[in-house]
């Protein structure tokens, strides 16, 4: 990365920088540090810039990426992600999982991912970063609110959170948009997965979205151009909104 990245890798590693910086001043050093990374643009980029943060100060960092093991190859990806990880500094683990439960497949496969990342940090003794971004947090707060969830689903992603087992949950990127997070790949010169687990019809935003646009047909929702863009519209308006809403609830 070089010791001062311009542009959004800039904007990457100061996030990060602020976060861990924020975290060792109230729990010390942690010896590890645990990343959930996807090979998406998000994680990756996140991965790229803690490994880079971290090495500066000895903590060694750990990657984690999660098969589900939802399509053929899937494994596959997971060890070219993990030998990713590994050429850019980080102690690679690939975690196997199995996708069952309530909650559907994405419901499912995010408890499995969560469950599988607890297990590690655990391990490690370590806080596990995750790579939401400001759009992550428009797609979750509108959800909640089509849900009736009311004013509280503003507080629907925290950048640091602790859950019952005592493992913290960072989340650096969320003041970023995810164009930050591709542009920061593409200096680096890093190519990120593109996952069809990701697609529209396995997000739960995809039933909001159905209902919010009013396309009767799930053919032509899958293929309408115009339908995507929508959605784009609707999340790129609602990130700058809710990132605004949620400086002012988390100052960072």
């Amino acid at each position: 990365m070089g010791a001062n990245p311009r542009g959004p890798l800039r904007a990457c590693s100061l996030a990060v920088r602020a976060s861990l910086t924020s975290f060792i001043d109230e729990a010390g050093a942690p010896p590890a540090l645990v990343v959930g990374l996807s090979g998406g643009a998000d994680s990756l980029a996140l991965a790229l810039t803690t490994i880079d943060v971290a090495a500066r100060v000895g903590i060694p960092v750990v990657t984690v990426t999660v098969d589900h093991g939802l399509r053929a190859g899937s494994g596959e990806e997971a060890r070219r992600v993990a030998d990713l990880a590994a050429s850019l500094g980080a102690r690679a683990v690939v975690e196997t999982v199995s996708v069952v439960g309530p909650g559907g497949p994405e419901g499912s496969a995010r408890d499995a991912r969560r469950a599988a990342l607890r297990v590690v940090a655990q391990r490690e003794g370590a806080p596990i970063l995750l790579g939401h971004t400001m759009d992550d947090q428009a797609e979750t707060v509108l959800l909640r609110l089509a849900r009736g969830s009311g004013p509280s689903s503003l507080r629907a992603i925290a950048p640091v959170s602790r859950d019952d087992d005592g493992v913290t949950w960072l989340r650096p990127l969320l003041g970023l948009r995810r164009t930050d997070t591709e542009q920061a790949c593409a200096q680096a010169g890093l190519t990120p997965l593109q996952d069809p687990t990701n697609d529209i019809d396995l997000h739960p935003f995809f039933e909001f979205k159905t209902k919010l646009f009013e396309n009767p047909s799930p053919n032509r929702r899958l293929n309408n151009s115009s339908f995507i863009l929508k959605r784009k519209i609707l999340v790129t308006r609602a990130a700058t909104k809710i990132g605004n809403l949620s400086r002012q609830i988390y100052p960072l």
